[in-house]
């Protein structure tokens, strides 16, 4: 948010290093959380690289993440929700419309697989980091990912099928009070 994105690169960078460092096996489960948890940090190192423009290392840490859900035999789940969503964006970017909108849809419909799954009266976890919140199954990406959908639509010149995907990325907005969600909806 401070657009220090070297520094902040440079952090994930060495939040991954600590990660491969502290790679122990005990049982399958904590494997496959320490697959998720790098995943979103590899996501978080593209974003870094997407900010500034540089789409190609953007993708290229999407790959990284991509291969560490594989390796550990993670085939859906919220990271791989993260990283079609990011694509989507470096697609949507690049003027490739239908990609883009490919690659949201999967992250839609992998992100409500997420909440299908989650027990009745779960609650948004709002004092922790967002990697972790996205783990857990945080509703609020479901409005994310609609609002990209609009962003696509509206390239596309489909302003009806924006302005549905807008409002229903604000009902969610509005339901769990992300005031500036809201307002980069609005705005759109």
């Amino acid at each position: 948010l401070q657009g220090k994105y070297e520094e902040a690169r440079h952090i994930y960078e060495q939040a991954l290093e600590i990660c491969e460092q502290q790679r122990s096996l005990p049982s399958p489960a904590v494997t496959q959380q320490e697959a998720q948890m790098q995943a979103m940090l590899w996501c978080e190192v593209g974003f870094t690289w997407y900010d500034v423009g540089n789409n190609i290392e953007a993708l290229q840490c999407y790959q990284h993440g991509e291969r560490v859900l594989q390796d550990a035999y993670i085939t859906e789940g919220p990271a791989w929700a993260t990283i079609r969503f990011q694509q989507s964006y470096v697609s949507w970017r690049e003027g490739y419309y239908e990609k883009a909108r490919q690659n949201a849809q999967e992250a839609l419909q992998l992100f409500e697989r997420v909440l299908a799954q989650q027990e009745q009266g779960s609650q948004r976890l709002a004092q922790t980091t967002r990697i972790r919140r996205i783990l857990a199954g945080d509703p609020v990406e479901l409005g994310r990912t609609h609002a990209l959908l609009g962003l696509i639509a509206n390239g596309a010149g489909q302003s009806t099928e924006a302005t549905n995907r807008w409002n229903s990325a604000l009902a969610t907005f509005e339901q769990y009070d992300c005031q500036r969600e809201i307002a980069v909806v609005c705005c759109n």
